[in-house]
């Protein structure tokens, strides 16, 4: 096949600037195309590998394949190429490239007069004896339009997500257009290169006249001719085996809702039966999940957590999810300052259905209000230790995302109503000093540092409480009368419940 003597002159040859690869047939990504020039004799084709001439006669070109490129903006996408099989199994493959591999519009003209010469001369005996053949291999045609079939119809899905949900934006319209114009380049690659027999008297243009249809249809066509009354009964029982995954896989995927009665108390039971250690920081639950987190016994800031929910297949039958145990070394400072462990008690979710329904009630008014997540943690003690307590999210379609809070048995707080009159009450700072107002909801109402002189008007609501370390720094009025200094001093932690009659008298501490 190689030659390592000097061919004679051949006046009617033709020489090519273009950059090739000699090996096994196929195509392969190189970082570096070494080799190029390639010449075409009488009854010829030599080219230059490995610094060593080589050449074949033109009777044992076995099938001559072709890719075509889809025209963009830039110029041409995807790999253009032709690549000449022999009878000995290797192929010489020519590129329209620079030696990177890239797109060279210097050699596309080149390229092009190859492609068209080599054909030119071949008489009509090799021709009957060579397979013409453009376009991709079928395994790999048929994979990427699945691939590009199933982009599409996630595409679609986007858009009509979106325009249900009333969602789109200038930025979701930009990303549309551009997921579009992919698709559509995708598919006019996928067109022009549909696996076809191309006519060598026009290889160029032939070779571009792909068609998606024409390809399905042709494999229709064969997949019908070749069907027999067995295969077709093993295609069935096949089709209906995967299509009963499908539909296993999808119904497995469904999580029973843990805010309904007993789920979410039999998740918490499944953790705390898989962890040795009963103290805790943290559960929280949402409608398909349960977490519990545990502190490291050694005292580090990481924290262990297992998770836990009910799986449901279509509701005709439930099972239960355990993961864990995962360390988090992601815990805020914040967080870890603002939550202490406690002991957990089987107990503490035996009725989040109950809790879930009060807290849609309380987070009011409007209809379709929804809990989208609840929270049992443990504050840290200031006077009085704290008792863990839930915060529940509630979403609503009058007031937006809420949060309502209970103790841990799930009994809601009282509801923190309506200021009766104007403030009676105003704290004053004689330095700067740090405070805290809680509503008797126990949510916070305020919670920061007061400057010196600047004075906070308490709203007129029985039974806020009031927190500070720094009791001899605030001077506190009711009804414009002082009030006597709140007992403790300097770095003495004060607790008092905001009552007027209690704060004059001097007797004002909690309840």
């Amino acid at each position: 096949m190689s030659s390592s003597t000097v061919p004679p002159i051949d006046k009617t040859a033709e020489h090519f600037d273009l950059y090739t690869r000699f090996g096994s047939p196929g195509y392969a990504i190189h970082l570096r195309i070494p080799d190029h020039s390639v010449t075409l004799g009488r009854n010829r084709l030599a080219w230059i590998a490995e610094n060593r001439m080589q050449e074949v006669s033109l009777d044992d070109i076995a099938a001559i394949h072709l890719l075509t490129a889809t025209q963009s903006v830039e110029g041409p996408m995807g790999a253009t190429l032709c690549q000449i099989v022999f009878r000995t199994g290797l192929a010489l493959t020519v590129f329209p490239t620079n030696e990177y591999g890239l797109y060279d519009g210097a050699r596309e003209a080149g390229y092009r007069a190859f492609v068209e010469a080599l054909h030119a001369r071949l008489d009509a005996r090799q021709r009957a004896a060579i397979q013409f053949v453009a376009g991709y291999g079928s395994t790999r045609y048929w994979i990427l339009l699945s691939a590009i079939s199933l982009l599409t119809i996630m595409l679609f899905g986007a858009i009509l997500a979106s325009l249900a949900l009333a969602a789109f934006t200038w930025k979701l319209v930009g990303s549309l257009f551009l997921g579009v114009s992919l698709i559509g380049a995708m598919f006019r690659l996928l067109q022009v290169n549909a696996p076809h027999a191309y006519d060598p008297a026009n290889p160029i243009g032939s070779a571009a006249t792909g068609s998606i249809g024409d390809t399905i249809a042709h494999a229709w066509a064969e997949f019908r001719r070749t069907t027999t009354a067995q295969r077709t009964v093993k295609l069935w029982l096949a089709g209906a085996v995967v299509i009963t995954l499908v539909i296993l896989v999808i119904g497995a995927q469904q999580s029973a809702n843990l805010f309904e009665p007993g789920r979410a108390q039999h998740a918490y039971a499944t953790i705390l039966r898989a962890e040795y250690r009963h103290t805790i920081t943290k559960v929280q639950v949402t409608p398909t999940e349960l977490m519990v987190r545990f502190p490291d016994p050694h005292g580090s800031s990481a924290q262990t957590e297992w998770r836990a929910s009910r799986a449901s297949l279509f509701g005709w039958t439930e099972w239960d999810r355990l993961s864990g145990p995962r360390v988090n070394y992601d815990i805020s400072v914040y967080e870890e300052g603002e939550t202490k462990p406690f002991d957990a008690d089987a107990n503490d979710a035996a009725d989040l259905a109950g809790l879930a329904q009060a807290a849609i009630e309380r987070a009011g008014p409007g209809k379709g209000g929804v809990v989208t997540g609840m929270t049992l943690t443990k504050e840290r003690d200031y006077v009085h230790p704290e008792p863990p307590h839930w915060t529940v999210s509630v979403q609503t379609n009058g007031n937006g995302l809420r949060e309502v809070l209970a103790d841990r048995r799930g009994k809601l707080f009282p509801a923190t109503p309506e200021p009766a009159g104007p403030p009676r009450i105003v704290i004053t700072a004689i330095s700067d000093s740090w405070f805290r107002i809680i509503n008797p909801d126990h949510s916070v109402r305020y919670d920061d540092i007061l400057k010196a002189g600047k004075r906070f008007e308490v709203p007129d609501v029985p039974g806020m409480l009031l927190q500070t370390g720094k009791a001899d720094g605030l001077a506190i009025t009711v009804d414009g009368r002082p009030a006597p200094p709140l007992p403790g001093g300097l770095f003495v932690q004060v607790e008092t419940i905001l009552d007027p009659k209690a704060l004059l008298a001097g007797t004002a501490e909690r309840k």
